[in-house]
């Protein structure tokens, strides 16, 4: 897959399907693949436009993403995304007017056809709209394709809004019914204390992004890929009262792991909340509570 920087050079003739795709949601896969029928029907690439920062800040908006640029790069790839068009949201880019932002787009590359949701904002304070891309790519002799909007089971809109509420409060099972995929989070696996281990359970702990979201602190039944193997988990998201730590990251005990992690890249897939972090007065409580989670984990569906 070729990852090209926003107006650079790309030779390819291609599809390409806009927007912002951070959480990659049901919806986004749709319109993602409507691109891809297209491209193959024209022998053609398929292109996705996609920012490699968090551009929240510069629309108000002070939160996380559901997913990184680099999470988000292996989800496309493994969608059959040819190329990767990114941009980073600056105040240079920020401030770029909506018709220069399309200019540039359609100049740089061989587009035959953009897919977009109705939706679709761009350009300085959003002022790009689905009109204004018309009539732009009509000068370029590009055909606009606007995919309807996936619905949930309440007939709502599927969005990354809603997505992040269910995360934000531990409902990874309906966060994962639109995302169409466990929420996961990858990492390279950190030198720790190793309090786990003298305990019993030894862990795989990474940090959290500072542009990634966090999800509600808790312990997950999760399910751990190392090395294209995977294995059913525990995951603590959030800080380890008990030893007065503070810190928030993820630390995973892998229930039928035997080996060393430091220095691998994992992903820790979330299916269902278990408990809420709390504080023991012994380590005997912990290993007896860590006992129980392992047991309520190994009772729960993973797809």
């Amino acid at each position: 897959m070729l990852e090209l920087r926003f107006n650079y050079i790309c030779a390819e003739k291609c599809v390409i399907a806009l927007g912002f795709f951070d959480s990659v949601h049901r919806g986004h896969r749709h319109l993602i693949e409507k691109a891809k029928e297209r491209a193959a029907e024209n022998g053609e690439k398929l292109a996705v436009f996609t920012f490699d920062n968090n551009p929240f800040g510069y629309v108000g908006r002070d939160e996380g993403e559901v997913y990184t640029y680099s999470e988000r790069i292996v989800m496309l790839k493994n969608m059959g995304v040819d190329i990767v068009v990114s941009a980073t949201m600056d105040n240079e880019f920020s401030a770029t007017p909506a018709v220069d932002f399309l200019d540039k787009l359609f100049s740089t590359m061989k587009i035959s056809e953009v897919f977009c949701g109705s939706d679709y904002r761009y350009g300085k304070n959003g002022f790009g709209d689905v009109n204004l891309l018309n009539l732009v790519a009509k000068h370029y002799k590009v055909k606009v394709n606007v995919v309807d909007f996936l619905l949930d089971t309440a007939d709502k809109k599927i969005s990354t809004s809603t997505v992040k509420q269910y995360l934000s409060v531990g409902n990874v099972e309906a966060a994962n019914g639109l995302l169409g995929e466990a929420y996961h989070i990858t990492g390279v696996v950190e030198k720790n204390f190793g309090r786990g281990k003298a305990l019993g359970f030894p862990t795989a702990n990474i940090d959290i992004p500072p542009e990634k979201m966090c999800i509600r602190h808790g312990v997950y039944a999760t399910t751990t890929v190392v090395d294209g193997k995977s294995y059913e988990s525990i995951t603590n998201v959030g800080d380890k009262p008990t030893f007065g730590v503070t810190d928030v990251n993820t630390e995973t005990y892998l229930i039928d792991f035997d080996g060393d992690l430091y220095g691998k890249t994992i992903t820790v897939k979330f299916f269902k909340f278990i408990r809420g972090i709390q504080k023991y007065d012994s380590k005997e409580q912990l290993i007896l509570r860590l006992s129980k989670d392992i047991v309520e984990s190994g009772a729960i569906k993973r797809f």
